[in-house]
C-alpha cells in the first residue's frame, strides 16, 4: 500500500541544493516527536512527514442537529432544514484505502458513503438515486473533524450548509440493560419469527429488514458497546435514544442499534454488515 506524503515546505535553502533528508514514516500522534536535522551546510531540514494509508479506518460517531429533514426530488435535488440543537446522531465504521473512502452506518441518510481524502481533508457522500448527503471538512491526522453537512444532486453541493463533526470512538466500558435484549433478538431472528412479549407494537415492521441481515442467522455474537445516538428522522416524529453495537459473529462484522421501551421492551432495532 502506497502511502500519502505530504512534505512540508523547506526552511531557508541555500543557493546551492543540500542533500536530501530521508523521509520519516509517522502516525499522527508521532508528529510532536519529529526532530529536524542538520545537513552539512548547517541549514535545518525539516523531514517529510508520511501520512499513514488507514489513519481514518476505525469507528466514528457523527454529531449534527438532532432533526434534519430531507426532501429528495427527481430533478431540484435534496433540500435539508433542521434544528438548531446538537446531539450524536450516527455511527460510522470508516476504512481507508490510501485516498479512498469509504463508511458503513447505522443511522441517517442511506448506510453507505464513498469519498475521498487529501491534504484539504475529507469528503463523503451519501447517495439515494440522484440525490446526495455530502460531509466535509479539513482533517489534519488528529481525532476530531469539525465539517459541514450539504445535500446535492449527481454528486454536486447545492443546499445547506449544516455544522457537524466527526469524532473518532472508542469502545465504551460497561453494557446497558439493551445487551440482553440484542441477544433475544438475535434468538429470534434465528428461529425466524418474534416473541411478542420482548416488543412494542411498532416494532414488528422495524425489525422486517433484520431478517435479511448477513448475522441473522448465525450464533455466537460478540457485543461492543459503542455509545447511544438520537434518532429523529423528521421535526414532527418523537425522538428515540438507542444503544449502538459493534457485532461480530463467525463471517461477519456489523453496527447495530436497539431502542428499548420505558416497558424494557425493544421499540426498534436494525443491522448493518460492513462486507455488505
Amino acid at each position: 500500500m502506497t502511502p500519502l506524503v505530504v512534505a512540508p515546505a523547506p526552511v531557508a535553502p541555500p543557493a546551492s541544493a543540500p542533500s536530501v533528508v530521508p523521509a520519516t514514516s509517522v502516525g499522527h500522534d508521532d508528529k510532536a516527536n519529529i526532530i529536524p536535522q542538520r545537513d552539512g551546510s548547517g541549514v535545518t531540514q525539516l523531514p517529510e512527514i508520511v501520512v499513514t494509508a488507514s489513519g481514518l479506518s476505525g469507528l466514528w460517531g457523527l454529531t449534527a442537529p438532532s432533526s434534519i429533514d430531507i426532501d429528495l426530488g427527481l430533478l431540484s435535488g435534496v433540500r435539508i432544514r433542521y434544528s438548531g440543537d446538537v446531539f450524536d446522531r450516527d455511527i460510522c465504521r470508516l476504512s481507508q484505502q490510501q485516498d479512498h473512502l469509504r463508511a458503513t452506518c447505522i443511522a441517517g441518510f442511506t448506510p453507505t458513503a464513498s469519498g475521498s481524502v487529501d491534504d484539504v481533508g475529507i469528503s463523503l457522500k451519501w447517495w439515494s438515486g440522484p440525490g446526495t448527503v455530502i460531509f466535509g471538512g479539513p482533517w489534519d491526522g488528529g481525532d476530531v473533524i469539525d465539517g459541514r453537512l450539504s445535500g446535492g444532486i449527481a454528486g454536486m453541493s447545492v443546499t445547506g450548509d449544516i455544522p457537524a463533526t466527526l469524532h473518532k470512538l472508542t469502545p465504551m466500558s460497561g453494557m446497558p440493560v439493551s445487551a440482553g435484549l440484542m441477544d433475544q433478538v438475535f434468538t429470534d431472528l434465528r428461529r425466524g419469527s418474534l416473541s411478542a412479549e420482548r416488543y412494542e407494537p411498532a416494532a414488528e415492521k422495524r425489525l422486517r429488514p433484520a431478517f435479511s441481515w448477513r448475522g441473522a442467522k448465525e450464533e455466537g455474537h460478540s457485543l461492543i458497546y459503542l455509545g447511544q445516538i438520537h434518532i429523529r428522522w423528521h421535526r414532527w416524529q418523537a425522538e428515540t435514544i438507542q444503544d449502538v453495537y459493534d457485532v461480530q459473529s463467525p463471517s461477519d462484522r456489523s453496527l447495530c442499534r436497539i431502542a428499548v421501551s420505558e416497558h424494557n421492551r425493544v421499540l426498534d432495532f436494525a443491522c448493518q454488515s460492513s462486507t455488505d
